[in-house]
């Protein structure tokens, strides 16, 4: 059984200053490494003129992540990027990405000021945001006549499921996503309505 971990409700951001070096410090939850350099195509845009944008991410469980990964973006290596991976590891935060764009306030920091400026900025936006429990959902195929569509959208919308989308051909085939505490009830449920449904994946 994987450890819980925690990842961001929602988007956030802080400004922190580390001897006139402006750190700003932006997290996201992400799913991907395609998710993490669409927010750091943004913040480029935002701080054009940033001396660094830094980041780093780790998609799934905090010990055994799926995906994992930190840029320096020219500053010294391993001063700024695993630094800022070693914060969200430390605090338990996956599925997760941080970017932190630094103006240079013209006052060398030396690595070890570097690390503890960008794991700081890091670890403070953490402790201010909201973090929420990861909750692994099953994903699934069903297939079910039009007269159960009502009945099993209702089971979804009690148990916290989601459809995810929905086709009508010979019936309803609708792609559906819930929690895995609730898998063994969905099939239940399922089985009783003798509603067609197979695995399709976790996440």
């Amino acid at each position: 059984m994987k450890k819980p971990f925690l990842t961001p409700e929602t988007s956030a951001s802080i400004e922190v200053e580390v001897n006139k070096s402006r750190f700003l410090t932006e997290a996201h939850p992400v799913a991907s490494r395609a998710e993490l350099q669409a927010h750091l195509a943004r913040a480029k845009q935002r701080y054009p003129d940033a001396s660094h944008h830094c980041w780093a991410y780790l998609v799934g469980d905090v010990d055994t992540p799926t995906e994992m990964a930190a840029s320096d973006d020219g500053e010294p290596r391993g001063t700024a990027g695993q630094p800022m991976l070693s914060a969200l590891r430390a605090k338990r935060v996956g599925c997760c990405g941080v970017i932190i764009s630094r103006y240079f306030g013209g006052i060398k920091l030396g690595a070890g000021g570097l690390i503890r400026a960008y794991s700081g900025a890091t670890s403070r936006l953490l402790e201010q945001i909201n973090l929420i429990e990861f909750e692994y959902r099953w994903r699934g195929m069903v297939h079910a006549d039009f007269a159960h569509e009502q009945r099993l959208r209702a089971w979804l919308a009690e148990h916290g499921g989601i459809c995810e989308s929905v086709n009508y051909s010979s019936g309803t085939d609708m792609t559906v996503s819930l929690g895995e505490k609730n898998v063994t009830a969905f099939t239940e449920f399922c089985r009783a309505l003798k509603i067609q449904h197979k695995t399709l994946g976790k996440r």
